[in-house]
């Protein structure tokens, strides 16, 4: 395959114990057709380091695909950084090796990069897979928005559309002018949440973002069984709470960000989501979640009331007479009621149960239709 001499793209496919789906996350790409894109792919000192060169070694007969096996392992900022280092081209997407492109997702970020340009970093939506590669639902942005921080009216309306998030969920809903990964890397002492620290930090440096409201990336999602699905939640959870925490204190500790970055971190109601969101979006009460709401006693009692809703929040443990002895000495009285709706919530989860994955269908597609009219 002939190229030109600087690509126009530079796929980067960080690998970790992913030897099954490399393939198809490679074939994605090269079903996009076009010679004006590079493909580098670096296996962070996985345990199936072996096997995912075996699966990656036919496809080094292109001459736009390299690999690269790391002998050390750098964690994924690491990773990702030593692929941005790596890459030519003028534009780079981070697509994780178990991930796929859409057929029609580079001729799209032509057409945006030809009439929409200037741009330094352009955001897309995705579409979640199941571990057989079925589509479960779609995330994106209600329509196209340019943001900059110049402009504070877009940058509310960033984070209360929660536009941000929906990027941040992932490192491949976002392509980057290739100078900007050079000059504001991943962060590697933040190990959960380094892609938001880099949006972040982008914005923070006067860099523009266009986010296409178009669905370019599958994103897939693993659910191997229902109860391993429910631990990882209630689990997850915590981490990222932690995470989200760990970041709003590094920003805190600052002195060099952007006015409008400032009144985000500083303002309540804004605060209040950034802190807080991951702990409502949960699965469920645990001792964690608890020991969680002692540390801010003035949002007990909303975020109780919006954890043990039944069934809308899915997951309560099964342990749940010993959370409810647990509100109640930290509640006193009140703990009684939030203990007795916990155990209803419990027993109705016990009996519909098996209906559970609808109810949480209904609620992503009842989520996404109105996030779509928001204004």
């Amino acid at each position: 395959m002939t190229m030109r001499n600087r690509p126009l793209f530079s796929i980067l496919i960080p690998s970790y114990n992913r030897p099954e789906y490399i393939t198809e996350c490679i074939d994605s790409v090269l079903a996009n057709g076009g010679e004006d894109y590079e493909i580098i792919i670096s296996d962070d000192a996985s345990p199936t380091a072996d096997a995912i060169e075996e699966a990656v070694r036919p496809y080094l007969a292109h001459s736009n695909i390299q690999f690269h096996r790391l002998r050390t392992n750098l964690k994924e900022p690491g990773n990702r950084n030593f692929l941005v280092s790596q890459a030519t081209g003028e534009y780079t997407i981070i697509l994780c090796d178990d991930d796929k492109l859409l057929p029609h997702t580079l001729r799209t970020i032509r057409w945006y990069l030809d009439h929409y340009p200037g741009h330094d970093i352009y955001g897309m939506g995705y579409t979640v897979i199941d571990e057989k590669g079925k589509p479960c639902y779609s995330r994106c942005a209600p329509g196209a928005l340019e943001i900059n921080l110049d402009h504070p009216k877009l940058v509310r309306r960033m984070f209360e559309a929660a536009c941000l998030p929906f990027l941040v969920c992932h490192p491949a809903t976002f392509c980057c002018r290739h100078g900007v990964e050079k000059e504001i890397s991943y962060r590697q002492d933040v190990s959960t949440g380094d892609d938001l620290m880099f949006l972040l930090d982008c914005l923070n440096k006067g860099k523009r973002m266009y986010i296409m409201p178009e669905c370019l990336l599958l994103y897939r999602w693993f659910r191997s069984s229902e109860t391993t699905h429910q631990i990882n939640q209630s689990l997850s959870k915590i981490k990222v709470w932690q995470a989200y925490r760990n970041i709003y204190y590094l920003l805190q500790q600052r002195t060099d960000l952007h006015p409008s970055i400032v009144r985000f971190i500083s303002a309540p109601q804004y605060r209040k989501r950034f802190l807080y969101a991951p702990i409502i979006r949960g699965r469920g009460i645990t001792r964690e979640t608890i020991e969680l709401l002692k540390l801010q006693p003035a949002h007990m009692k909303e975020l109780v009331n919006s954890i043990a809703k039944p069934l809308r929040y899915g997951f309560i443990v099964k342990e749940f007479l010993i959370v409810g002895l647990e509100l109640v000495q930290l509640f006193g009285v009140t703990g009684i009621t939030y203990s007795i709706r916990v155990g209803i919530a419990h027993f109705r989860y016990k009996i519909l149960g098996r209906f559970r994955s609808i109810v949480m269908a209904r609620e992503d597609k009842s989520f996404l239709n109105a996030y779509r009219h928001m204004k």
